[in-house]
C-alpha cells in the first residue's frame, strides 16, 4: 500500500460513524461542542476554566475544570449549566463539577 491509500483508509475510519474510531471521533466532537456551549453560557471569565464536559451513564452532566477553586465557583452555576445542556438536547438529570488538574 502506498501512503495515499493509507491516509484515505484512516480518513474513512475516522469519518465512518459505524467504525469504532468513527464513533470515538463523533463522541469526542460532541464533548468538545458541549464544553463550548456550557462555557459560552457562563459570565465572562468563568467559562474559560471548563476543560471538559460529558454525560455519564447515570445521566449526570459532569463538568471538569483545572482546580478546586474554579470548581467551587462553577458549582454556584450548576443549575445554569444543567439548563444550558438541556436546551442543547442533552438528557441530563443533574450536574456535578469536578476538579482535574491539567498535567503538563
Amino acid at each position: 500500500m502506498d501512503s495515499k491509500t493509507d491516509s484515505k483508509s484512516l480518513k474513512n475510519l475516522l469519518t465512518d460513524a459505524d467504525s469504532p474510531l468513527g464513533a470515538l471521533a463523533d463522541r469526542a466532537a460532541s464533548m468538545v461542542a458541549l464544553r463550548d456551549q456550557l462555557a459560552a453560557s457562563l459570565p465572562d471569565g468563568l467559562g474559560g476554566h471548563i476543560t471538559g464536559a460529558a454525560v455519564d451513564s447515570d445521566r449526570v452532566l459532569v463538568v471538569v475544570c483545572a482546580s478546586a477553586a474554579w470548581a467551587a465557583r462553577l458549582r454556584f452555576h450548576a443549575d445554569d449549566l444543567l439548563a444550558c445542556a438541556r436546551r442543547n438536547g442533552v438528557q441530563a438529570a443533574r450536574c456535578r463539577v469536578r476538579a482535574r488538574p491539567v498535567r503538563q
